[in-house]
């Protein structure tokens, strides 16, 4: 949005419905006392209006993230990492909008832009902290988001380590019946093939030693 200010009006040049308008004429004459027939006043409402805005939608976003996080409690898919990721971003843009916002407030309160009497000078004052603390709130929020998803990272690779580990130990005592059974039913003169309980030894032998690799990995906590 642009604003050109003269020294009877302000006219704004925006290409698409803002928001701020709306709250702009919700909020004149109701939250703050300013004139706005001064376009100096007009202006501080202006971004009075906006760094309220930021504010109401990051407080959205936090309640949004606390409940992004309480889905992901209950499941943990590509969709409610996807909402997260899509929240980050908003914010990447939020906290790079708020700061230059707090630019252009700084440069006029220089006084080198707008005569600027003492009473304009308090309400500058009043805009910046709510604009600093939309910057803030950005960052934390933007900070906890990314400690979020390192965490939840980190807990993926350790559901991915434990289910390789159980498949690896399935693979192992499966493989040690399978052995023995190709081992006696492809070759000859091995120990007890004239046996007529050979078979029943075998798979007697051959579930025994799995049960011990069971136990073995049991108490290695592998299953």
């Amino acid at each position: 949005m642009g604003l050109i200010l003269t020294e009877e009006a302000v006219v704004a040049v925006c290409l698409k419905e803002n928001l701020v308008f709306e709250e702009l004429l919700a909020l004149a004459g109701k939250t703050l006392d300013v004139d706005l027939a001064r376009p100096t006043s007009f202006i501080f409402l202006f971004f009075y209006c906006v760094a309220n805005l930021f504010i109401r939608y990051l407080r959205l976003i936090d309640r949004l993230i606390d409940d992004y996080e309480a889905e992901l409690h209950r499941s943990m898919r590509n969709r409610e990492l996807l909402k997260i990721l899509s929240l980050e971003k908003s914010l990447v843009y939020f906290n790079t909008a708020l700061r230059g916002n707090d630019v252009v407030l700084t440069r006029i309160q220089s006084g080198r832009y707008l005569r600027l009497s003492e009473e304009d000078l308090e309400l500058l004052e009043d805009i910046q902290i709510e604009n600093r603390q939309g910057i803030e709130m950005a960052k934390i929020y933007s900070d906890i988001l990314g400690n979020t998803m390192d965490a939840y990272a980190s807990i993926i690779g350790n559901n991915l380590n434990i289910v390789m580990k159980f498949l690896t130990a399935v693979a192992i005592v499966l493989a040690l019946p399978t052995m023995i059974s190709s081992i006696y039913g492809m070759n000859i003169h091995l120990p007890l093939q004239e046996n007529p309980h050979a078979f029943w030894i075998l798979m007697g032998f051959s579930f025994l030693l799995s049960g011990l690799v069971v136990i073995y990995f049991i108490k290695k906590r592998l299953f």
